[in-house]
């Protein structure tokens, strides 16, 4: 099959299952529906229709939305992986995941940043400036002495602006044990939505996790 047959496959698969999740569709199969992008350029993943082979054997497989050219074809991500095969990755990835604290907290993503709450501080920061150029117009000090709170301002200032943005809030053990029983509960899918999981397939088959902090 061609690569423009299969876009008319999957473009006929998205208009019978729009309501992806629901009774009649077929989410039960298409385990990544939603929770998975590509590695290589954020593109949704998404599925194929069925092959259907003479032995009787069904075909199905992901690959990146990017590269269609109904997208844009911005992506040279063009594998096409077996969906069994990804699932199993995804599994063995899950089991890892589950006994490596440190794996966990590097696949937490920080929450969408907020406005800084060091703003009034800079602000404050400014209106002093401003004073001490007063002060030095008025002649109550030097042109050393302002250079040398201009210097300390500085100094606060970048200080300011260099606060990190709070981790996001994570009891690694309680998601490892909530994520053990999600899986043993529910199917891929759903336990991945469970667990605030987004998966990232990239070149080769490769799969990596990221989790949504709480922060």
């Amino acid at each position: 099959m061609t690569p423009e047959q299969w876009e008319r496959v999957n473009a006929a698969v998205h208009a019978r299952h729009r309501n992806q999740g629901r009774a009649g569709t077929q989410a039960h199969i298409y385990q990544l529906q939603g929770v998975a992008r590509c590695g290589r350029c954020g593109s949704v993943i998404t599925s194929t229709g069925v092959q259907q082979l003479k032995s009787g054997e069904k075909l199905r497989y992901y690959y990146c939305r990017g590269t269609l050219r109904i997208e844009g074809a911005h992506c040279e991500h063009r594998t096409y992986y077996r969906i069994e095969d990804v699932h199993a990755v995804i599994e063995d990835a899950l089991t890892a995941l589950a006994q490596d604290d440190r794996a966990v907290m590097q696949a937490v993503q920080a929450p969408a940043p907020t406005p800084r709450t060091q703003d009034g501080a800079l602000a404050r920061l400014d209106a002093e400036w401003d004073r001490w150029k007063g002060a030095l117009r008025a002649g109550a000090i030097t042109p050393e002495e302002l250079a040398t709170e201009r210097r300390r301002i500085d100094a606060t200032r970048a200080r300011l602006l260099e606060i990190p943005a709070a981790a996001p809030a994570l009891d690694v053990k309680a998601w490892q044990a909530a994520l053990l029983e999600q899986r043993a509960n529910l199917p891929l899918g759903q336990a991945l939505r469970a667990a605030g999981i987004t998966v990232l397939l990239d070149v080769g088959g490769a799969v990596t996790f990221k989790i949504r902090g709480s922060g």
